[in-house]
């Protein structure tokens, strides 16, 4: 049983949605948020989720004051009317769109015990000093600012997903229509009839399991912040706000999942041909780049294209084992490259697969780095099933394409 709850969503004022809506915090460094700012102005969500922006540059961005800043921002939007609150529970759609693919989900309230009862199923190690950002400025603010991204497996609730295809079939539900800088088109949809609502309720208290796709350190850190008020909560009870926390659920089969790609700063004192000898150990290696499929992988190296095909002789079994990431990273940056730990290395750097092949070779011939690679996408099935064992993924996986965008609802967890 996964339990799922409307809520009164603080939502954007409908014409200033476009300048509030902004990328998750995670998808940009505090350059790039300092460009949102300049760009989008005073009403740019930004200023809620980087508000280090709000500071000179050379301020800590981890500082008391940020979260503090974080906090007066929020206040200050829904002062002035940017966001408004609902009068009344209710569950919303995002539909999601992009190069003729489209996506959606179910906006709503998740239960902290259901992570805490593996009812929301990981696949990945949070960092700890990113987990602890977002939960200071969660505990702070007292809001959830950006919603987790989850998954429900598709055959689990085949007519769940035909429910949310026939909202996003009816226009007179549709709140919000915007193309967004990248093409992307984000419809929220609301759900307000009692029948429907208990619908979902029912059908979510049906699910098996729910799957973080995209938010680890966001569910992490909300659940901290949950349970911090609970243990300082002498009239604690399960169904108080702070049990909660916002997400969008996906029926799997729409999702689209990109390569998390890869560029590495040296060869580990090896040359060019000593190093593709060795991968000669266990790849077919062909000049040029192909099209990749599962345990193939391409590779750019002084300004050449290369086709690696794993030797089947060494394919593996286990859930893990058997990830092309983790091939990369057992058979080649490990033993080859010296690169031990991807968490913490300073020589490798993880590429989203929405920036292409073109963006990794343009990174190599920059000299900063020697030498990229290219993956096969993670098929969402490998992500269950390294959740449904327990384990979990190597860093950077997935990439989730498109993304979310940020400031279209917000939830207080303190219940004001």
């Amino acid at each position: 049983m996964v339990r799922i709850k409307p809520f009164r969503a603080y939502i954007p004022n409908s014409q200033f949605v476009e300048e509030i809506i902004c990328p998750p915090y995670d998808v940009i460094d505090t350059e790039e948020a300092r460009q949102i700012a300049k760009q989008k102005g005073e009403k740019s969500f930004i200023h809620i989720i980087r508000s280090e922006v709000d500071f000179p540059e050379d301020f800590n961005p981890y500082s008391e004051e940020i979260y503090l800043k974080a906090k007066e921002n929020l206040e200050t939007f829904i002062k002035n009317k940017y966001f408004i609150q609902e009068k009344e529970d209710v569950f919303f759609i995002y539909q999601l769109e992009w190069q003729g693919h489209k996506q959606s989900g179910i906006v709503g309230l998740t239960h902290i015990d259901d992570y805490l009862n593996n009812k929301i199923k990981k696949h990945e190690f949070t960092r700890p000093e990113k987990e602890e950002d977002r939960f200071r400025h969660i505990d702070i603010t007292g809001f959830n600012c950006e919603p987790v991204f989850f998954a429900f497996k598709s055959e689990n609730a085949l007519e769940l997903e035909n429910f949310i295809n026939s909202i996003v079939s009816n226009a007179n539900l549709l709140l919000y229509d915007v193309i967004d800088e990248n093409s992307i088109r984000h419809r929220i949809f609301e759900i307000i009839e009692n029948n429907h609502i208990q619908y979902i309720i029912k059908s979510f208290s049906e699910l098996p399991a729910i799957y973080i796709a995209d938010g680890h350190h966001r569910t992490a850190s909300t659940v901290r912040a949950g349970l911090k008020r609970k243990e300082n909560d002498p009239d604690y009870n399960p169904d108080k706000p702070y049990n909660y926390f916002l997400s969008v659920t996906f029926p799997s089969k729409q999702l689209r999942i990109l390569p998390y790609n890869r560029v590495v700063k040296d060869l580990n004192g090896l040359t060019k041909e000593e190093f593709l000898e060795r991968l000669q150990e266990k790849f077919h290696i062909q000049k040029g780049k192909q099209s990749l499929k599962e345990h193939e992988f391409n590779l750019y190296l002084e300004k050449e294209w290369f086709h690696l095909k794993l030797n089947d002789k060494f394919y593996r079994k286990g859930e893990v084992e058997n990830l092309d990431v983790s091939y990369l990273q057992d058979y080649i940056l490990d033993p080859i490259l010296n690169i031990k730990d991807p968490r913490t290395s300073d020589r490798i750097h993880f590429i989203g697969g929405i920036k292409g092949e073109d963006e990794l070779q343009r990174l190599v011939d920059s000299g900063k780095w020697k030498i990229a690679f290219s993956l096969y996408p993670t098929p969402i099935e490998a992500l269950f099933k390294v959740a449904d064992a327990g384990k979990v993924m190597p860093p950077k996986s997935t990439w989730f394409e498109p993304k979310l965008k940020s400031g279209f609802f917000l939830y207080n967890i303190d219940g004001k």
